[in-house]
């Protein structure tokens, strides 16, 4: 019992930072929102924040960058050491990581192509969509992590 209550703190320092990372998130999706409502207008301008090419590689390397960290020893490794009950729906979750890095690096690579811009906005608005219920699905493991366990 000492481990877990010893572990906790750092844990929950890990959690809060991982929050933060999924506010930042945030940001880079409604940026992405914005870049494919220029596009569907064939809006061919793009500011810095919302170049295609950019900002895909950008999503790209932020979420290989998230996903290892979530992945990490000390986030959902703790999580399943504390509730081994949890890990199907951290193997879930660890599946669609690997879904969406793929998503996102064919996204970025049809990117390079200007010509193919016109792609991108269906296939990212879904990538949106998928990574906000990926996001509702970490904060429910979460909540079932912090919940008392049934007796």
């Amino acid at each position: 019992m000492m481990t877990q209550t010893a572990s906790l703190p750092t844990l929950f320092g890990r959690f809060t930072i991982v929050s933060g990372e999924h506010q930042r998130l945030s940001t880079t999706l409604r940026q992405l929102g914005e870049m494919c409502l220029a596009l569907e207008a064939g809006n061919g301008e793009h500011s810095p924040d919302s170049h295609p090419l950019q900002l895909l590689a950008a999503l790209h390397l932020t979420l290989r960058r998230h996903f290892a960290t979530e992945e990490a020893e000390g986030y959902f490794g703790a999580v399943a050491g504390e509730r081994p009950s949890l890990l199907p729906s951290i193997a879930g979750l660890r599946a669609q990581h690997t879904a969406m890095l793929q998503t996102t690096a064919e996204l970025a690579a049809i990117s390079a192509d200007e010509r193919r811009w016109a792609e991108l906005s269906a296939p990212t608005l879904c990538l949106i969509e998928r990574l906000q219920a990926h996001e509702r699905a970490e904060s429910l493991l979460l909540r079932d992590f912090f919940a008392p366990a049934e007796a």
